[in-house]
C-alpha cells in the first residue's frame, strides 16, 4: 500500500513553474518549481492533500497593484491579523478606497484580448476596510462588444457574504478566508473576439453602480486574476507587470515494483475533494483521479476518473483499442468523497461512499501496465482539486471491502 512509503520516495513529481497554495496556518505561501502542493482549507485550516491543476495563466499585469487613480492607495502599518493580507504581508497588502469620484477603476493595468466562445473566470480578493460595514465589491466588463450586453457581479462582505446583481455570469461564488478575507470568482463566455478593459468598482446599498459616499470606508483588495477557465478559477497566480503561467502539476510512479503492483488482479483507491465547478476541463477530457497504464502504449489503462458527461464518479478498462466503462453515483461539486475500483479478468467493481457497488464483466486487462499516475493522463485531465489519499492494494478486495473501505 502506498501509506506504507513516503511520497517522495515512490512519486516523481514535476512542475515546471513555481505555484501558490495555503499553510497549515491558512496563509499563501508560495512553493519552487517541481515542489507538491501539501494544501490546507485556509478557513477550517484542515489538510486537503495534493493539488493537482492543469495549466492556467493569469492575464491581469498586475494582480496586487491597483493604480488607477480613482483609488488611494496605502500600505498596511497596523500589525494586527485583521489587517493581513492572504499571504500574511503587512506591508505588501495595500488598502484602497474610492476617492469619492464616479467612474470605474482598471483591474488588469491594459486591455485584455478575449477571445471569441472562451470561457474566462475573473476573481479577487477583498475584505470590508470597516468591519460590518455595508460595502460592495463590483467587477465589470467594460465593452458590450465582447459579451451580449454588460457583464457584472457584485459580492457583499457584509450579511454572510452573498452573491448578488449576476449578470450574463456563471459559476460565481464567494469563499470566507481567515481574518475577514473574502474570495470571489465567476465566470463569463465571450461572444466575440475583441480588446476590452475589465474594471473593479465600489458600490453601497443604495447605488450599485457606483460608491459616491464619504471616500473613506472602503474595501481592500488584492490577488486579482482572470483566467482562460473551463468555467471556474483555480489558486492563486501572482503577477508583477507581465502575464503569468502556472504549469501543471505532475505526479507519477514509474516503478510500480515499489508498490507491489499485480496486473492480474488489484484495488486502487482515492479519498479526494473536487472543486466547487463544473468538471468539464482540458477540452472535454474527464477529469482523472488515478490512472495505470502502459509507457510503451498509453491506450492500455485502467483509469478512476470524475466523467465530464454527468460528473458521475467512474472508472475504465481500456484495452485493445477499447473502452469498457462503468459509472456510479454523482461526485457533486466541491465534495470530498472516496472511491476505489477493482480489477479482476471477468470482476471488476466500483464503489463511492460505501454505497452499492456497480461490476464490470470485462475479461481481457490491459497489458504491459507500468506506470501510475495520480490527477491526470501524465499530460490532460488534470483533476482540478485535491487528492488526500491514493493506495494502491495488489489484490482485488471483496465487494464488502470495497464499501467498507470507502464509507
Amino acid at each position: 500500500m502506498l501509506t506504507s512509503k513516503n511520497f517522495s520516495d515512490i512519486v516523481a513529481f514535476t512542475r515546471a513553474s513555481a505555484a501558490w497554495r495555503y499553510s497549515s496556518g491558512g496563509i499563501l505561501v508560495q512553493e519552487s518549481a517541481n515542489v507538491p502542493r501539501l494544501d490546507y482549507d485556509p478557513a477550517t485550516l484542515a489538510a486537503r492533500g495534493l493539488l493537482v491543476e492543469e495549466q492556467r495563466t493569469n492575464l491581469v499585469l498586475q494582480s496586487e497593484n491597483f493604480s488607477n487613480s480613482y483609488w488611494i492607495k496605502t500600505a498596511i502599518a497596523v500589525a494586527t491579523s485583521a489587517q493581513l493580507a492572504p499571504d500574511g504581508a503587512l506591508s505588501a497588502f495595500d488598502i484602497t478606497e474610492n476617492n469619492g469620484a464616479a467612474g470605474s477603476k482598471e483591474l488588469a493595468g491594459s486591455a485584455i484580448a478575449y477571445t471569441a466562445g472562451q470561457t474566462y473566470t475573473c476573481s479577487i480578493f477583498f475584505r470590508a476596510k470597516t468591519v460590518g460595514a455595508a460595502r460592495r465589491l463590483r467587477l465589470a466588463l467594460s465593452s458590450a462588444s465582447v459579451i451580449a450586453g454588460s457583464l457584472a457581479v457584485t459580492f457583499d462582505p457584509s450579511g454572510g457574504g452573498s452573491v448578488s446583481q449576476v449578470v450574463n455570469a456563471a459559476n460565481a461564488r464567494i469563499e470566507a478566508l481567515p481574518n475577514g478575507l473574502f474570495r470571489g470568482q465567476f465566470s463569463f463566455t465571450a461572444t466575440n473576439s475583441a480588446s476590452a478593459n475589465t474594471y473593479i468598482t465600489l458600490a453601497d446599498t443604495n447605488n450599485l453602480t457606483t460608491y459616491t459616499g464619504d471616500g473613506v470606508s472602503g474595501l481592500t483588495v488584492y490577488g486579482a486574476m482572470i483566467e482562460a477557465s473551463g468555467a471556474f478559477g483555480s489558486s492563486y497566480i501572482k503577477t508583477t507587470g507581465s502575464q503569468v503561467t502556472r504549469s501543471p502539476d505532475n505526479a507519477i510512479i514509474t516503478d510500480l515494483s515499489k508498490i507491489g503492483f499485480n496486473p492480474s488482479e488489484g484495488t486502487i483507491f482515492v479519498d479526494a475533494e473536487c472543486y466547487n465547478a463544473n468538471s468539464v476541463q482540458n477540452g472535454g477530457n474527464s477529469p482523472r483521479l488515478l490512472v495505470l497504464y502502459s509507457s510503451a502504449n498509453g491506450s492500455e489503462n485502467i483509469a478512476m476518473y470524475r466523467s465530464s458527461a454527468a460528473n458521475l464518479g467512474s472508472a475504465q478498462i481500456s484495452t485493445g483499442g477499447q473502452g469498457f466503462p462503468v459509472n456510479g453515483p454523482t461526485i457533486a461539486n466541491g465534495a470530498k468523497f472516496k472511491m476505489a475500483f477493482a480489477y479482476k479478468a471477468s470482476d471488476n467493481a466500483l464503489c463511492l461512499n460505501g454505497a452499492a457497488v456497480n461490476t464490470l464483466a470485462q475479461a481481457t486487462l490491459p497489458s504491459g501496465l507500468d506506470r501510475l499516475v495520480i490527477g491526470s493522463t501524465g499530460s490532460a485531465g488534470y483533476w482540478g482539486g485535491w487528492i488526500r489519499q491514493a493506495r494502491y492494494f495488489p489484490r482485488r478486495l471483496t465487494n464488502a471491502e470495497l464499501q467498507a473501505l470507502t464509507a
